[in-house]
This record gives C-alpha cells, sequence and structure tokens, in this order.
C-alpha cells in the first residue's frame, strides 16, 4: 500500500483530500480561461484548501457533478455536448483528481480537456443556430469575429513570452503571493547580470516564507540570494543566508554554484588559496565551466602560465562565450587586466 501510495503521488506535502478540494475551484478557473483569457501566466498563487469545509468548494463541486450528470441522459439528443462535457472531465481525471501535485494549477494542463470544451461550445453554438433561425452570414461574422479577437490575443500572448523577463515580472503583478514567481523573475534578471535589482524580488519571495516558527521557502530562493549578495560585493548577508542553508540537502549543481561563486568573491578579493579551495569543492560537486575559469584566473595569477592556459582552453571549447575563460585568455595573451571573476556576467544561475 505504500509503495502505491508513493507512486501515485508526486508530493508529501499535499494530502490528497487536500488536493481533490483545491481542484474543484482550480476546474472553474480553467473554464474561465477558455471563455475570457485574461490574465494568462505561469505561476498561479491560488492557497491550498483545507479539505471540503468551505461553502465555495462545495459549491464549485456541485456544479461539476451537475454538467456530469446533466451530460448523460443528453448523450442520445446531444452527443457532441455531451462527449465535450464528459471528454474535460476525462482528460482532467489524472491532474485535477486525488494524485498530488506541487503546481496546483498549471495551464498547459488544458491542452488535451480544451478539445472537450471546443467540442460542446460549436455544438451549442450550431444548434442555437439552428432553432432561432440565424442566418448563415451572421453566423460567419460572429465565428469571423471570434477568431479575430482570440487570435489578436494569441499574438499579444506570444510578444509577451518573446521575452522572459517581460513574462516574468507580468507573474509577480498577477501573483503577488507566489515566492516562486518572485524567485523566476529574480533569476531572470541575474542571468542578465542585473543582481542589484534582482534582491528587492529575492526579498519578496524571502518575506512571503516568514512564519512564526521561521522562514519557510524553497532552497532555490535561499541559494539565489547568496548569489545575489555576493554578486553585489555583500559577503556578511550572503555567510549569514548561507547558514539557513546547513541541514538541507542541496543538488549537486546548487552546491556546486555556491562553492562558485564565494570563490569568485575571494579571488576577486585577492585571497587566491581560499579561491582555490572553493573553486576546487565546486568543481568537485557538479561538473562547472565558471568553477574551471576561475581556477584559471587562479594558476594566472600564481605565475604558472601553461596550467592556465589548458584550463582556460577547455572551458572555451565547452563554452566559446564564458566572459570569465575570454578575460583570462586576453590576460595571458597580455591584452587585458587580470581577471577577477566577479566581473563577468554569469549566463547561468539555479
Amino acid at each position: 500500500i505504500d509503495a502505491v501510495d508513493r507512486l501515485t503521488r508526486e508530493t508529501a506535502d499535499i494530502s490528497r483530500i487536500d488536493y481533490l478540494a483545491t481542484q474543484m475551484e482550480v476546474l472553474w478557473r480553467y473554464v474561465s480561461l477558455v471563455y475570457y483569457p485574461v490574465g494568462l501566466r505561469v505561476e498561479y498563487d491560488l492557497p491550498l484548501q483545507s479539505g471540503f469545509p468551505d461553502s465555495g468548494v462545495w459549491l464549485a463541486l456541485a456544479g461539476h457533478l451537475a454538467l456530469i450528470l446533466l451530460a448523460f441522459p443528453a448523450w442520445s439528443r446531444l452527443p457532441f455536448i455531451a462527449f465535450g462535457i464528459l471528454f474535460f472531465y476525462l482528460a482532467h481525471a489524472v491532474e485535477s483528481g486525488i494524485i498530488p501535485i506541487r503546481d496546483i494549477v498549471f495551464e498547459h494542463r488544458m491542452y488535451l480537456p480544451m478539445l472537450g470544451i471546443a467540442t460542446a461550445t460549436v455544438a451549442a453554438l450550431l444548434r442555437l443556430a439552428q432553432r432561432f433561425v440565424v442566418p448563415r452570414a451572421v453566423v460567419a461574422m460572429v465565428i469571423t469575429a471570434g477568431l479575430l479577437l482570440l487570435g489578436g490575443m494569441t499574438f499579444a500572448r506570444n510578444e509577451t513570452w518573446r521575452d522572459p523577463l517581460t513574462l516574468l515580472k507580468i507573474d509577480t503583478e498577477l501573483s503577488p503571493r507566489s515566492a516562486r514567481a518572485w524567485t523566476s523573475y529574480a533569476k531572470e534578471l541575474m542571468r542578465r547580470g542585473k543582481f542589484e535589482e534582482a534582491l528587492p524580488a529575492l526579498a519578496a519571495a524571502l518575506n512571503l516564507g516568514r512564519t512564526e516558527e521561521g522562514l519557510e521557502v524553497a532552497p532555490q530562493t535561499l541559494v539565489n540570494t547568496v548569489i545575489a549578495l555576493y554578486y553585489t560585493n555583500q559577503p556578511r548577508k550572503a555567510a549569514m543566508m548561507e547558514s539557513w542553508l546547513e541541514g538541507i540537502e542541496l543538488l549537486p549543481v546548487e552546491q556546486s554554484r555556491l562553492y562558485e561563486v564565494k570563490g569568485l568573491w575571494l579571488l576577486r578579493n585577492g585571497q587566491i588559496d581560499a579561491a582555490r579551495q572553493h573553486l576546487d569543492l565546486a568543481v568537485e560537486a557538479f561538473p562547472n565551466p565558471m568553477a574551471e575559469a576561475g581556477l584559471a584566473a587562479v594558476e594566472a595569477r600564481k605565475g604558472n602560465r601553461e596550467a592556465a592556459l589548458s584550463r582556460v582552453r577547455a572551458v572555451l571549447a565547452q563554452d566559446p562565450d564564458n566572459q570569465l575563460a575570454l578575460r583570462v585568455m586576453s590576460e595571458l595573451q597580455g591584452s587585458a587586466p587580470p581577471a577577477d571573476g566577479m566581473r563577468a556576467s554569469p549566463r547561468r544561475t539555479k
């Protein structure tokens, strides 16, 4: 039984009954977005329901049951409408049922169920047109207007998706209580080297996780805050945040990134031996081109030209655009001052 339970849930943090209760509202939100696609976003901040004590949850459940129960007797007279309704719920049975998933709502889960809604909607409109004898020209005009409107909205949404920073900024505005939305926005700022701008977004994510018991935030938020603090030359605050990560099992890539940024900060401040120690640990934890580039800079500072050249060539073979490696290469060729690591804009964050 325990094995089956583990295999039929993505997270142990959400009970099956709480997840099912929450999906009652989520399903209606999905339906509303089909007919009124405004407020689309990646991250939602809907609260998790605690079972079925709330009258709103019962009302939402009653609406779903009514649609399903009406679909069966309507099958003989209105087969396409009945099929569309039942298909919608069948397609949502796994992700909006009793299998707990961390993301309680995600718009892409509507890709397949939308076939059911589209079938039922078109069938209903055609039925109404026949019953009220609406001229075909009017039907064609209404359909054309709808297609043009939805097509324009799709084009506008695609323009938003073209720029990840704009997309993630909108998420923070639409879901201001989502710590993950703020963290994702901060990460994109950091990818662009905007560490000062990322700190307020990370602070917002941290504040959302403050409880009477302490701080309850995702390790990813803490890791990225430490990275931003080192890149803005705030080592004391960074060290304090690192202490909050003690006892938390991080992914190897996250651990490597923490060693890397501290190593690069030490390199920038002339602590060469300590920098080498942390950069070695970064490479040991996970393959890390930035840490390798930092070690190349360490070798260059120590006058080990051949060792520095060997490392920097290996980095550039994997990542030709690595800014730190390019600076070290220029330094070795005598056309640039010594590379310090932290000035190189990192192209990746956790």
